[in-house]
């Protein structure tokens, strides 16, 4: 078997194994110099022994040799205290170098030539390579589970020489990041189901990203056949969008003194979730800094949300043109032509969605014997929904900024922030959160969120419910 795959000893005199040969190596290095030394100039040497025997050269070299011997111990002793970190790390780097390469070890003999007369040269030698076999799947996890059980034991001692009583509770915590990416989530059960083999090692617990899918999938685990999800973790906990108070905490460690109505458009434009909270932010004040408001001492609200809505429809639609020209459908040109028109929207909102509505409509009305229908309504549900967010988030902050502030200021006299759920604003940021798994149930919270705020009643264009 190999060594490698033995549980290696964790202890300090490892590491001093490890070094020992150098250390051996510098004491011989001293010593050979002093013969050397003294084979050139022993005669006198002596001499100066004899008729200095007090010399200061002695006193020298014996404190040369008592500064040897404490810089050797300091050696050890740090060796001692770094102890199992310097393994892991080591143990760890092999893994990785036998992950990335193949090995090949190489050894030979020579056993030594004869040089005859004319020139003639006799040698044998003698060679051997060893290629170690790629690692299959059941080695691979073996390793890496002995791997993690090695850097639990090194957590719990270096936990137990800092003073710390109860070790059994010290714990590996791992994170996969990501599993939320992947496109559906049978490709991310088949994930899991292919790595879960990795789990069951004690006190190492794994954490993971999932989708809001994957998540339905366990919550349903009671009515349905198990799946890798609910035989792969103990627990799984949702993490809904932040709420407002939360929002408005968040950007005040990263900026101070940002307007009250300024967070609650970043609030509803990100939806709560954090990273595009941050972006969000940024765009703000990229607006913010921009040539056209760059002079300006004040710049309102309406004006920045104005600009940043636009952005973002401009991003969806470049985001959609590539796509929609691929759909080869008799409304196609038309579809392009409106994602293509920097002209829209002009500003108007009844005008811009009946627009948009005309647009969809025909398409609507082509694809009831084509065998696209699915692709194309996801992508024409997407943009009609989108759409109709961000021109609503636009109107009411231009048009109804009083009313947001009213609402804002009414929201900070709440005792109680259970009511947050039902604030207008809060409506229409959960409206952004669903805006990509589900543009109906966000088209129809917009529409909650306009009747709330006396907007017009207009409902976009939904292929999916043509």
């Amino acid at each position: 078997m190999d060594e490698r795959l033995t549980p290696d000893k964790t202890d300090w005199k490892n590491n001093v194994k490890r070094h020992m040969l150098g250390i051996i190596a510098s004491i011989l290095a001293a010593f050979s110099a002093l013969a050397v030394f003294h084979l050139l100039f022993g005669r006198l040497l002596d001499e100066f022994w004899a008729a200095r025997p007090d010399s200061i050269w002695r006193a020298s070299v014996t404190a040369g040799f008592v500064a040897a011997g404490l810089f050797a111990l300091a050696y050890l002793w740090s060796l001692r205290k770094r102890g199992d970190g310097s393994i892991v790390a080591v143990i760890a780097r092999d893994r990785l170098r036998r992950l990335q390469y193949q090995i090949t070890e190489t050894s030979g003999l020579d056993a030594g030539s004869i040089t005859g007369p004319f020139g003639l040269t006799l040698a044998r030698s003698r060679s051997r390579a060893v290629t170690e076999n790629q690692m299959a799947l059941p080695d691979l996890v073996a390793d890496y589970r002995m791997f993690a059980k090695q850097v639990v034991s090194s957590l719990q001692k270096v936990a137990q020489r800092a003073g710390i009583t109860a070790v059994d509770r010290v714990r590996l915590i791992v994170g996969i990041d990501e599993i939320d990416r992947i496109e559906s989530a049978e490709q991310a059960e088949k994930f899991i189901n292919e790595i879960k083999s990795i789990f069951g090692v004690l006190q190492c617990f794994y954490v993971a990203s999932l989708s809001a899918d994957a998540l339905a999938q366990f919550e349903r685990r009671a009515v349905t056949a198990r799946t890798a999800f609910d035989t792969a973790f103990d627990t799984m906990i949702r993490m809904d969008p932040l709420d407002m108070e939360t929002t408005r905490q968040l950007l005040e460690q990263r900026v101070i003194g940002l307007p009250y109505p300024f967070v609650a458009l970043c609030h509803v434009l990100s939806g709560g979730v954090p990273r595009e909270l941050m972006r969000i932010a940024r765009s703000v004040f990229d607006v913010r800094n921009s040539k056209s408001c760059a002079a300006q001492e004040e710049v309102d609200c309406g004006t920045i949300a104005d600009e940043v809505v636009s952005r973002e429809l401009q991003s969806i639609r470049q985001g959609l043109l590539p796509i929609a020209a691929q759909l080869a459908l008799p409304g196609t040109p038309d579809f392009v032509g409106l994602l293509d028109d920097r002209e829209w929207p002009t500003g108007d909102f009844q005008l811009d969605v009946s627009r948009m509505s005309d647009v969809l409509s025909r398409i609507a009305s082509s694809t009831n014997t084509n065998d696209k229908l699915a692709t194309v309504g996801s992508v024409c549900d997407s943009f009609a929904a989108g759409t109709f967010f961000f021109l609503t988030v636009r109107e009411v902050f231009k048009l109804r900024i009083d009313d947001i502030v009213s609402e804002l200021r009414a929201y900070d006299t709440t005792i109680v922030r259970e009511a947050d759920a039902k604030t207008a604003l809060q409506v229409l940021a959960k409206a952004r959160a669903v805006l990509a798994v589900n543009p109906a149930l966000a088209a129809s919270r917009v529409r909650e969120f306009r009747m709330h705020y006396g907007l017009s009643d207009v409902t976009p264009t939904f292929l999916s419910q043509s």
